[in-house]
Parts: C-alpha cells; sequence; structure tokens
C-alpha cells in the first residue's frame, strides 16, 4: 500500500514540475483576462418564506433540533421536526429518577398550501416507548398518498395529517439509527433504508410496497460490504434503476418491482448518469427524480436518459452556504420550493431555528444584468462566506461575485483507495496527494490568466504563496487600533512581508495539556523536551503517531523558516541533521493508531486540533487542571500552529484586484467576525472572540452542550469565567506560524529521508538529492 502512495504522489509532483515549466513565459496581467458580464437573458428567481415554527414546547430550551421535509402534495406540505431540549446542569440532576430520552422529542408540522399556515401538528413520542432499557427512537417521517408514515426502531405507523388519528401500525425489522428515504415509482413506493454498523459499513435494503399493500424487502448488504443506494429512478411504472456506490466504485442494478427482482446493469447505459454529484434525491408530482447537488439543482428522466442541471444556485439571492443544505419540495421550470433553515441562530445565543418554505419564483429580468462577474472558487462554501457574497452582490453596484463549480477534489483523488485499510501515513500521503493535483490546477490556471479571481479556503497549498499568483492583501486589512485584530495571526500568515492567504477563522493545531509539562520556552517543546515529556509523562506514548518519512515532514513544516528563505533552500545547516537523526533515534518506521493511545494517556495529553472556545473549555478535566496547547517538537521550543478554518486570497490576475478586496474587508467586518465567533470559531478579530467568550462561559455554566464544536471531556460541576477565555487569549498569542504546508516538497521528504532513516544513504546523500529537487520546485515557480 506505502510504495503505491509514495509512486502516485511522486506522479503527481512530476506534473508539478511540468506544468510550472509550461506556464513560463510571459505571464498575463488582469489587464488582459477576458471581461466576462452577466447577461440579460440570466435567469434570477426572487425568494418569499414562510416561518414554521419547530413545534418544540416553547417553555423549554431547546440544545438542538433537525428539521426534515416529509413530503407534499397539491394540498398539503408536511414537515418532520426531531431534537432534544436542554438538559439541566449535570450536577443537578437526580440520577435515580432521571430518564435520559425523555429530553427527545419529535413533531410533525401539517401546512394548508392555500394558507401558508400550520394547521395540524402530531406529537410522535406520544404512545411510543422512552423508557431506559427498551427504547423506541423514531427513524424517520413521510408524507405520501395522503398519509402521514412514521418509522421507528420496531414500528411503523400511519397518521392522518389532519387529524392526527392513527390509522394502522406495523412492526418493522428496523435497527437502531437506520435512514429511510421514499421513491415513488408509477403504483409502487420504494423505501431505501440505510444501516450503519460499527465498522463505518453501509448496508442497505429495499423496502417495496406494491399496490395491493404487501412488502416485499431485498437485502443489498450481501453483495458489497458497504454500499450506498443514491436513488431510485423510474425506468417505466414497473423497472427502475438503482444506482449505488459501494466504496470502491459504482454500479447500477434495475429493478423489476412486479417480481421485486434485482439485476446488474451495464455501467455503459449509464454513463449519462453523473453518479459522482448525485446528492439528495426525492421523486417529483411528475414521476420524475430530482435532486441537489453542489452547484444547483438536477433533473433525472431515466426513460429519456437524461441528467440536466434546471437550477443553478447563483440565479437567486439566497446565502450559497446554506442553499446547498435545503431540501427540495417542488420543482419546476418557473417555480421551486425549498425548505430548512435560511437563518441559523448562533451556537452561544442558544436560540431557536424556525423551519421554513422558500419559494423561488422567477422574475421578469435579472436585476445584476450588465455587472462584470468575478469567480470566487472554494472547496465548499460556508454560511458565514456565504453571507459575505450576498452582501457583495447586493451592495456593488459594478462587480457580482459568481462561485466556480470548475474545481473538483475527487478529479484528483485516487478512486481505487481504500480507506478501510489505510493507516496514519497513508492517510496523510493520500490528501498530500489531492491537494498536489488541485494546486497544480489552480496554479497554471492562475499563471495564464484563467484561474478564479478569489480563493476561498486553498491556504493548505502552500505552492501559491507568491506574488505570480496571489496579491498581497495587506492593504485590505487596512490600518487598525493597536489591539483590534490578533496581530501574531496576521504577522504568522506573511510570507516574505506578504500576506497571500489571510485566514478569517483559524484552527490551533498543538497538544493539549496541563500548564506544567510545558518546556522552557513555556509555549512548546525542544526535541529533547518532548522525548523527556513522552517518556516521563506518557509512559512511553508518542502523541504523534506518525511513521518516520511522515513524521519528519510534519516537523519541518512547522520549522520551514530554518530552511526556506526567500525561494532557496538550505538543508546543509545542523538543524537539518538534528532533526533527522531525532526522527531517526525516536519515531518507528511505520505510522500506529489513535486507537492505540490509552486513555490514561489521552486524559492528560492530546494531540488533536483545537477548533474554538468550546474544545478548548472541554479539555479541562480533573488530571489537566490548568490546560494549555502547546507546539508540537521543535529545535527552538516554539508555539502551536494556526491553521484556516475560513482563509481568502486574490489572484494576481484577477480581473479587478481592488473589487477583489471589498469582498476581503466585508470578511473582516464586525458583523462576519462575530457570526464566525458566536458559533465557536476562532476569529482574528479580538473584540469578537471576547464578546464570543462572554456569551461562551454563560452558554456552557448553564448546560450547554460542551462537545458543539470541539474535543474534549465533561468535567463533574465545572464552572468557567473570564479567566479561562484570557487563558486561551494567551494561547493564540503564542501561535507560532500559520501551517501553509507545500505538498510538493512534503513529498519529496517523504520520498528521499526513508534512505537514511533506515540506514540504505548517509545523510549528506540524502540531504543532497532532497535539496537539488526542492530547489528545482521552487525555481520552476518563479
Amino acid at each position: 500500500m506505502r510504495n503505491a502512495f509514495i509512486k502516485a504522489v511522486s506522479a503527481a509532483l512530476v506534473l508539478s514540475v511540468a506544468l510550472s515549466a509550461a506556464s513560463c513565459g510571459e505571464k498575463p496581467g488582469n489587464s488582459s483576462r477576458e471581461i466576462r458580464k452577466i447577461s440579460e437573458d440570466t435567469p434570477w428567481f426572487e425568494a418569499g418564506t414562510i416561518t414554521i415554527d419547530s413545534g418544540a414546547d416553547p417553555d423549554k430550551e431547546v440544545e438542538y433540533c433537525y428539521q426534515h421535509f416529509a413530503g407534499s402534495d397539491e394540498k398539503l406540505l408536511v414537515v418532520f421536526t426531531q431534537g432534544r431540549y436542554r438538559e439541566p446542569p449535570r450536577n443537578e440532576i437526580d440520577w435515580d429518577t432521571y430518564n435520559y430520552n425523555e429530553a427527545n422529542f419529535a413533531v410533525i408540522a401539517v401546512i394548508d398550501r392555500d394558507t401558508d399556515s400550520v394547521v395540524n401538528t402530531i406529537n410522535l413520542t406520544n404512545g411510543i416507548d422512552k423508557g431506559l432499557t427498551s427504547f423506541e427512537h423514531v427513524d424517520t417521517a413521510s408524507y405520501m398518498n395522503g398519509k402521514v408514515t412514521v418509522k421507528t426502531t420496531s414500528k411503523e405507523r400511519d397518521y392522518d395529517p389532519l387529524t392526527g388519528e392513527l390509522l394502522d401500525t406495523r412492526s418493522v425489522n428496523g435497527s437502531y439509527g437506520a435512514i429511510s428515504q421514499y421513491f415513488k415509482v408509477g403504483d409502487y413506493v420504494v423505501d431505501v433504508e440505510k444501516n450503519f454498523d460499527d465498522y463505518g459499513n453501509i448496508g442497505s435494503n429495499l423496502n417495496i410496497k406494491t399496490p395491493d399493500g404487501k412488502t416485499e424487502t431485498i437485502e443489498l448488504k450481501e453483495m458489497d460490504s458497504t454500499i450506498y443506494i443514491q436513488a431510485v429512478l423510474a425506468i417505466n411504472d414497473t423497472t427502475a434503476a438503482v444506482p449505488v456506490d459501494t466504496g470502491k466504485g459504482y454500479k447500477v442494478y434495475e429493478l423489476d418491482l412486479t417480481t421485486c427482482e434485482l439485476t446488474g446493469a451495464d455501467l455503459k447505459d449509464y454513463e449519462w448518469l453523473d453518479m459522482d454529484n448525485l446528492g439528495i434525491s426525492f421523486t417529483g408530482s411528475d414521476g420524475l427524480v430530482y435532486y441537489t447537488a453542489s452547484d444547483g439543482i438536477y433533473r433525472i428522466d431515466a426513460g429519456k436518459k437524461t441528467n440536466e442541471q434546471i437550477f443553478d444556485y447563483g440565479w437567486c439571492g439566497i446565502n450559497r452556504g446554506i442553499i446547498e443544505n435545503l431540501e427540495l419540495a417542488e420543482c419546476s421550470e418557473d417555480s421551486i420550493i425549498l425548505v430548512g433553515q435560511s437563518e441559523h441562530p448562533s451556537l452561544y445565543d442558544g436560540g431557536r431555528s424556525d423551519f421554513e418554505i422558500i419559494e423561488l419564483k422567477r422574475a421578469e429580468k435579472n436585476p445584476h444584468a450588465g455587472k462584470i462577474i468575478l469567480e470566487l472558487y472554494a472547496p465548499w462554501i460556508e454560511e458565514d462566506v456565504g453571507e459575505a457574497i450576498t452582501r457583495f452582490n447586493e451592495t456593488n453596484k459594478k462587480y457580482f461575485i459568481e462561485t466556480a463549480d470548475r474545481y473538483n477534489d475527487a478529479s484528483y483523488n485516487d478512486s481505487t483507495a481504500d480507506f478501510r485499510h489505510m493507516d496514519k501515513d497513508d492517510m496523510d500521503i493520500y490528501y498530500l496527494n489531492t491537494a498536489t493535483g488541485l494546486s497544480n490546477a489552480l496554479a497554471t490556471d492562475i499563471l495564464n490568466g484563467e484561474g478564479p479571481d478569489i480563493l476561498i479556503n486553498t491556504s493548505k497549498y502552500g505552492q501559491l504563496n507568491n506574488p505570480d499568483y496571489l496579491a498581497d492583501l495587506t492593504p485590505y486589512i487596512g490600518k487598525s487600533e493597536p489591539g483590534t485584530y490578533f496581530d501574531n495571526i496576521i504577522e504568522g500568515a506573511k510570507m516574505n512581508d506578504a500576506i497571500y492567504q489571510l485566514p478569517v477563522s483559524f484552527i490551533i493545531e498543538g497538544i493539549y495539556t496541563d500548564s506544567s509539562e510545558a518546556g522552557s520556552s513555556g509555549t512548546g517543546f525542544t526535541l529533547e523536551e518532548y522525548n523527556r515529556f513522552v517518556k516521563d509523562s506518557l509512559n512511553g506514548t508518542d502523541l504523534i503517531v506518525s511513521g518516520q518519512a511522515v513524521y519528519f515532514a510534519k516537523l519541518f513544516n512547522t520549522m520551514r523558516d530554518k530552511f526556506i528563505k526567500d525561494g532557496r533552500a538550505d538543508l546543509t545547516g545542523p538543524e537539518f541533521a538534528e532533526l533527522a537523526e531525532y526522527v531517526k533515534e525516536n519515531v518507528p518506521e511505520e505510522a500506529s493508531s489513535y486507537n492505540d493511545i490509552p486513555w490514561e494517556v489521552y486524559n492528560y495529553a492530546m494531540y488533536e486540533p483545537c477548533y474554538g472556545i468550546g474544545g478548548f473549555l472541554g479539555s479541562k478535566t480533573s488530571f489537566i487542571k490548568d490546560p494549555v496547547i502547546l507546539g508540537i517538537p521543535s529545535l527552538d521550543g516554539r508555539g502551536p500552529m494556526f491553521t484556516s478554518q475560513c482563509s481568502v486570497a486574490i489572484s494576481a490576475q484577477a480581473t479587478d484586484i481592488d473589487a477583489c478586496g471589498e469582498f476581503v474587508r466585508i470578511l473582516l467586518s464586525d458583523e462576519i467576525q462575530t457570526e464566525l465567533a458566536m458559533n465557536d470559531n476562532f476569529v482574528i478579530n479580538r473584540s469578537a472572540f471576547r464578546n464570543a467568550g462572554k456569551a461562551a462561559i454563560e452558554y456552557y455554566n448553564n448546560g450547554g452542550n460542551r462537545f458543539a464544536n470541539g474535543s474534549g471531556v465533561y468535567v463533574e460541576g465545572e464552572k468557567y469565567s473570564e479567566k479561562d477565555i484570557e487563558k486561551i487569549e494567551k494561547v493564540i498569542g503564542s501561535c507560532s506560524c500559520m501551517s501553509n504546508e507545500d505538498s510538493a516538497i512534503s513529498i519529496i521528504l517523504i520520498e528521499e529521508m526513508p534512505a537514511y532513516f533506515l540506514g540504505q544513504k548517509d545523510l549528506s546523500k540524502v540531504i543532497s538529492i532532497a535539496q537539488n529537487r526542492v530547489q528545482k520546485v521552487l525555481d520552476e515557480r518563479g
């Protein structure tokens, strides 16, 4: 497995150098870039919203709730809500009488489409067993053929939607946590039931409900250890296609509903179907299957073998970070109904989330026609980035940000990889390979004047961090009052005095433990100090479970400023040799597993990313009295690194760099920074961080979920104060630099260093080869 991965990443590296060389020569400026504008005939849809209350008890605080569209017809829309009320603080609970399951709730809301109002609610927890030993859990609810069907782990119940009357009850052979999705084919209803086992495998059943009321079941788990049914596509009234993802590739089965027989189909007959992007789907009133993908809404006609996009998310003003997660209720050429939440409450506000019915209607003209398009690339669009895009598009008179959907991680992944048999090193190399491929594509397009104008969440693509690819963002941060930002975070993001990728929000990467374990620097460990910490405090267990080659690349990245400066690599100094010797003498050749770390060690130290305030507060245990996050071992005991949770960059070849800079300013606005901070993200705005800190203390001291967006162990009766926020602020101030890993350079080290670690070559020979390869990559980039 390891050799196959190294060969794959080596091929990607050769491609990186070749593409860089091919792109050399005269580089176009932004004035030569093709200008695209919103045309007069580009569709636009106006949104109208109807807010539907969740149906939860208004006198109780809600810890969380999930709301789903259950189905509709020409008269009714049906919404299913399930969630949990907030528990009292654990030290106030009488454990002799307390029933954990009593805090769960599940409700059906029935909406009249003529009046847009709720005409009935059905409390689904009435009549089900909520005991401690035989708990019956509500898994799925659907509305089809004029009745609400609710499925639990042991029963399937039918309700009248308008009266709530229980019409029928049937026993089912369900399992805890099973998920059902319903498709209609002619007069048949196919219930796709997915079951998840403890090993991450997915088994699927097809429960076929025939017109005469019988149910036939086909179990697919026997065919593959993991099989995920994507949809059921009607070919005609009695035959359907069933595309599945096996985890090792795609298959398509054809289902004869009259005989309930499933047979394998030739994949060549389904080349028209985009199975890579087939998202959440449902059967429309016209019998065709509609689904939402990352870029819009699609319609499948299996009879005609067509898979076409009918709506682009950029054709409306709804937050792109939210619309992708809305459920599709109905769809036509001129009207679309989506359901879900168009605004999410902040975690620390503890607010309720109302379910909404959003109807999009085609407008007579596009209000943005004539605007110049700025293309934005992001692997995914977060809600706060989507909010910034919406604000920019609504307020800017000349430019319109359009999201790029032409780059896809899947295009650069090894589709044959089997994650179940990968160790930690294999996983790291796999992701380095993917990063290199996508980074190459972006770099080449940017050099040729064809890349995106704005790049979101590309900070892990270290090769882009030079003026040939990206513009310096320093002018768009502006001159602020001292203390406005965490200055060390901004400084840590600089490369050669320029900020190419700015962390709008960030994650701290380091080792959780008690502050008493800090080395002489107070913020991290020297190599010797970490070795002593492992042997003495952790009983010989190294928290960094990587094997030698990946371990070395990880430490090198922490200290890259020692070895690469101003485009020149120097691996000949004593620091590189010291690092190599440490890894050779103290790190095993192969990776181990986090599962191998004893619990008593986990209780005292963890090497995990800290995503926000909640993650840090949750790290305080009965063994860690004064928690801190320390840097991983380095030559000088430097503090933890930070990596972007959300980053922004501007192409050096952008259509208008200053216009893109206005978008950066929106991301740094108090409003966006506060929204990010209130959802348990570290942000660079100190005021937003402190305000969120105060809200977090209130939230957690009053029973809030300590595992909301971080890791940690609950401590009985623990109360927090502003001193804890000051500790976090101190940890942020100790961060040494941004983790801008250059995947191409990491690959070189992973390939070359094992020859020294295994005693096959002297270090000087390894250094000579590695340095030449690294320098060649740096030179090719200009």
